[in-house]
């Protein structure tokens, strides 16, 4: 994440103005501030509906490398197959099922 000079905050100023910062929040005023303890980044606030946002974005990243791994896998084991495969219609035929039944 990125931040601008107005979003740093140090952790005293937040104390004494914890409603004002929390309604520019809210507002859009601000999208996130950065709070500062001792001239280090410890903390990041900003509002519910942000979060809700990376919190969706991070489960679609996490689908998506899931999603990658499985590829990866299904790549590994095709180069490794030694199966033999049949069509359903063979299978049908060896066990004398009509697939016109199904």
């Amino acid at each position: 994440m990125t931040f601008t000079t107005d979003e740093l905050i140090s952790s005293t100023t937040l104390v004494r103005n914890f409603s004002n910062v929390l309604d520019k929040i809210n507002n859009h005023d601000l999208s996130k501030v950065w709070i500062l303890k001792n001239n280090n980044l410890e903390a990041v606030i900003f509002s519910r509906k942000e979060y809700d946002r990376n919190i969706l974005e991070h489960e679609q990243m996490l689908e998506y490398i899931e999603d990658l791994e499985d590829i990866v896998l299904i790549n590994e084991r095709m180069k490794n197959d030694k199966w033999n495969r049949h069509s359903m219609e063979e299978v049908a035929k060896k066990f004398n099922i009509d697939l016109t039944s199904l």
